[in-house]
């Protein structure tokens, strides 16, 4: 974005709060939309089909799991409850922007919120800034969102897990034993940043870079055959991953029962559970993988948060946790606002600084120069003897 894209002339570039947690005080009530006398209504795109093995229903089912938790205690403000839409961007970015258009449009939302895939996330953010929407999302990249003033990573971005990685690496955490390493990113423009940051942090460790290349982002099987044989080849014991799910599961899957690096990277979404359900069948490498991640496991959610399972009751999964996580920190951020909450007075209370804690998701901190507000991740390992990960390391800021 561009300082005039930073600097407003839209609705969320507005005014409209002073940041206070007052709710603006005496400037304008602002842009209300999505709010009634009851119900706030939020919107959430997710890539349920196209880039990972996802089931619908966990979506449809997690999406409204945490605020049927507050409405139990209450409601929002003691008098508000929130209704959830839900649409399925199909990992591709125009169609992203269709579904935000549709939730903002027909749906009245207040407020959109990105599940993953940074190319959908990048071009959701830049339409919801364009029409005064607030939007957050996980942290991904952060190349085209840096000047977007409505838009706030909810998690680290790619580029800020890289020293996390490149530590777990040179101290040798998790039985990693070797500064071998390889680096394959996914060829599209929102990984720019998260590539260069990656080659740098391992440059600068002194590690080894055997193999270091941009891979298509939706991998043929023979092109997934081609990136396997070209990492054995290199001998990069340690591999930096960051592609779709559904990529990393044909890479995976075509290394052979004789090479098995150690895949490591940043989250969120090579870190769930359909990925170690599919991957543990068919590939043997994947066993062992690390990932990091803005929500822990269901082998921890329990001692961070009892609320949750109870709340969820059976077939509770690890999606539901990343929305039960996402939409705690968010509705942290209301209640700091109040009943008179607008979009104007969320972007200026985000922007004020005050901590984000939900306790699932690490805390978050936000000024006006840094909607990068994530400082720490849980640490995520593949476990195929239960085919799950498990969570090796909460809250971790480095090694």
């Amino acid at each position: 974005g561009d300082a005039g894209q930073a600097g407003g002339g839209n609705a969320a570039a507005g005014g409209g709060g002073d940041g206070d947690g007052d709710g603006g005080g005496e400037a304008p009530v602002g842009d209300r939309t999505g709010i009634t006398e009851n119900e706030i209504v939020i919107g959430i795109h997710a890539p349920v089909t196209g880039a990972a093995p996802i089931p619908q229903n966990s979506f449809d089912t997690g999406k409204d799991v945490y605020w049927k938790f507050v409405q139990q205690q209450g409601g929002v403000w003691g008098s508000h409850n929130v209704r959830v839409v839900f649409e399925d961007d199909k990992f591709d970015p125009r169609t992203a922007v269709q579904v935000c258009k549709k939730m903002v449009e027909q749906d009245k939302a207040f407020i959109l919120i990105g599940g993953g895939g940074a190319d959908q996330i990048t071009a959701c953010a830049n339409y919801a800034q364009s029409v005064g929407v607030p939007y957050l999302s996980a942290g991904v990249n952060e190349d085209g969102l840096a000047g977007v003033r409505a838009y706030f990573a909810l998690s680290q971005t790619y580029a800020q897990q890289s020293s996390i990685i490149t530590q777990m690496i040179a101290k040798k955490q998790f039985g990693i034993n070797s500064t071998d390493v390889g680096i394959a990113v996914a060829d599209s423009g929102s990984f720019n940043d998260a590539h260069a940051s990656i080659t740098k942090a391992f440059q600068g460790a002194g590690f080894n870079i055997v193999y270091n290349k941009r891979i298509p982002k939706s991998a043929s099987a023979s092109e997934a055959a081609t990136i396997a044989s070209q990492l054995n080849s290199s001998g990069a014991d340690v591999v930096y991953f960051l592609s779709s799910p559904v990529t990393f599961l044909n890479v995976a899957g075509a290394t052979g029962p004789t090479y098995n690096p150690r895949w490591v990277g940043p989250g969120i979404t090579s870190g769930l559970n359909t990925v170690t359900a599919v991957g543990c069948k068919t590939a043997n490498s994947v066993d062992k993988a690390l990932f990091l991640s803005p929500f822990p496991q269901l082998d921890a959610i329990d001692q961070i948060d009892p609320n949750y399972r109870k709340t969820y009751g059976s077939g509770a999964d690890d999606l539901g946790i990343a929305l039960w996580g996402l939409n705690k920190a968010l509705h942290t951020v209301f209640e700091q606002i109040g009943p008179t909450m607008s979009r104007q007075s969320l972007i200026a209370q985000l922007e004020g600084g005050s901590p984000v804690k939900s306790g699932v998701f690490p805390d978050l901190q936000y000024s006006t120069s840094n909607h990068f507000g994530g400082k720490a991740s849980h640490v995520l390992q593949a476990d195929c003897s239960s085919e799950t990960y498990k969570t090796v390391g909460q809250f971790v800021t480095g090694f």
